[in-house]
């Protein structure tokens, strides 16, 4: 399949099919990242609190990243 082919004939290029995949499961990992850390603040657990907010602001500027790539290919697709 080339790259103007489409997955189940959907009106989307396999890349931007991608892109919106690997930023729909990044936001599902911070929305969960977020519950994990408030159980670890709960439970007193402070250095995970510092992991997952190192882990969070790393995503976070992945995910705007990907916003990024998606914005610039989207009317390519």
């Amino acid at each position: 399949m080339n790259q103007t082919e489409t997955r189940t004939n959907l009106p989307v290029s396999n890349f931007v099919y991608d892109v919106v995949t690997i930023l729909h499961e990044k936001l599902q990992g911070l929305e969960a990242l977020e519950r994990y850390t408030q159980d670890a603040q709960q439970g007193g657990h402070n250095a995970f609190v510092q992991l997952a907010q190192k882990i969070r602001q790393q995503d976070t500027e992945v995910v705007q990243e990907l916003q990024k790539i998606l914005a610039r290919n989207i009317n390519q697709s």
